[in-house]
């Protein structure tokens, strides 16, 4: 698999006159998780729910002060226990990301998608910043304007390291 990469660049020029953009570097700490919990459909217990062994990063504990707050993730339709827990990795670093970005861009942004990542640069983002489309991108068509919401992304999200998994408890 290729790793995914940005479909487009967006500049301050492609803000039209009119458009806002609106970023916003940190969520609220109350908004944080720091573990990912939840359950798989395990084969070997007649395709009923069990728990998968719960995720965390040892950073999350550090940067939230060692507070835990866990999301309930299920995932109904797996079946293997590594699996489950590298989607729950997945799932918490992508709860965790801080920044999002909202705005209207010109008609060059009307290729994106929901799940498309872009790169916006310029004076707030010289060196570029990565982010994720949420959603269906909106014309407005009072500043005939592309509106996105996004999120930041970090491209080392989706690493996994398959040693790192834990043997589900039966």
């Amino acid at each position: 698999n290729e790793a995914k990469t940005a479909v487009i660049d967006l500049e301050d020029g492609d803000i039209p006159e009119g458009a806002t953009e609106v970023y916003i570097p940190k969520k609220s700490r109350d908004d944080l998780i720091g573990g990912v919990r939840g359950n798989y459909q395990d084969v070997n217990n007649n395709y009923n729910p069990t728990d998968y062994p719960s995720v965390t990063d040892p950073a999350w504990a550090t940067q939230d002060g060692s507070e835990l707050e866990y999301a309930d993730f299920d995932l109904d339709f797996e079946t293997d226990p590594e699996r489950a827990q590298r989607l729950a990795l997945l799932h918490g670093r992508r709860m965790r990301r801080q920044a999002t970005l909202t705005g209207g861009f010109d008609m060059k942004a009307r290729i994106l998608e929901d799940g498309d990542w872009f790169t916006r640069t310029g004076d707030r983002f010289p060196s570029g910043k990565t982010f994720e489309v949420v959603g269906s991108p909106v014309l407005d068509t009072e500043t005939m304007s592309i509106k996105i919401d996004a999120i930041e992304v970090d491209t080392s999200d989706s690493a996994w390291v398959a040693a790192s998994a834990a043997q589900p408890i039966n």
